[in-house]
């Protein structure tokens, strides 16, 4: 910072780097709360499920919290570089389209259409994330 400014700017810097701080602070606790939570919930589904569908019931808990992890480094890159990466963005979309795959494999029939689009979507993006140029990723 500037020596020469006046004292009011430098309290609005403080008080705007403050404010940033406490929103990430906020949004760091916020998905940790709900982290523990998934979390909960994965033990309670393979605990109280039976043995077979154990597994694929407790896949959407576990990419939900991928896509919570997803989010947070999204944040943090977003705060540290002052843009937005399409690389983070395109794989949390990722990680929704996979478990939008498992909520409907254990729910509907996978022969249907939107199963079918689901999983074009999955290969496609998969695709489009792999031919990213890696100084575009972050």
């Amino acid at each position: 910072m500037n020596s020469t400014a006046s004292p009011m700017r430098q309290l609005v810097h403080r008080v705007i780097n403050w404010s940033v701080d406490g929103l990430y602070l906020l949004t760091v606790m916020s998905v940790l709360a709900l982290a523990v939570r998934v979390i909960a919930a994965i033990i309670h589904k393979i605990l109280v499920v039976g043995a077979y569908p154990a597994p694929l019931s407790s896949l959407d808990p576990i990419l939900t919290l991928l896509m919570l992890a997803e989010l947070l480094h999204t944040v943090v890159l977003t705060l540290q570089t002052r843009h937005l990466p399409i690389k983070p963005l395109l794989a949390l979309v990722w990680i929704a389209l996979l478990r939008h795959g498992v909520v409907l494999a254990t729910t509907t029939s996978l022969a249907s259409s939107n199963a079918i689009v689901t999983l074009c979507g999955v290969v496609s993006l998969g695709v489009v994330l792999v031919y990213i140029p890696r100084h575009d990723a972050d």
